[in-house]
């Protein structure tokens, strides 16, 4: 298994990705980041699925570099 550089993992981190927040059907808020699919986290309140998010985030990124995928970047 390829291990990434914790260089270019900061550096995708460091980012303006797009970040939405929604309320699923529980009340609890879903966040995701737009530019990647299928990268989301909820929490009970924004503040925590925010950071969840972060998590889910470097999660991703380390996951697609490992694998070799290409990862998007914010059109800014």
């Amino acid at each position: 298994m390829m291990i990434a550089p914790k260089s270019t993992i900061k550096h995708y981190l460091s980012l303006p990705y797009t970040r939405a927040f929604s309320t699923d059907e529980d009340g609890d808020t879903v966040a995701n980041i737009k530019e990647l699919r299928g990268c989301s986290a909820h929490g009970k309140t924004v503040l925590e699925a925010n950071a969840n998010l972060d998590e889910a985030l470097e999660l991703w990124i380390t996951d697609a570099l490992e694998r070799g995928h290409d990862i998007p970047v914010p059109k800014e």
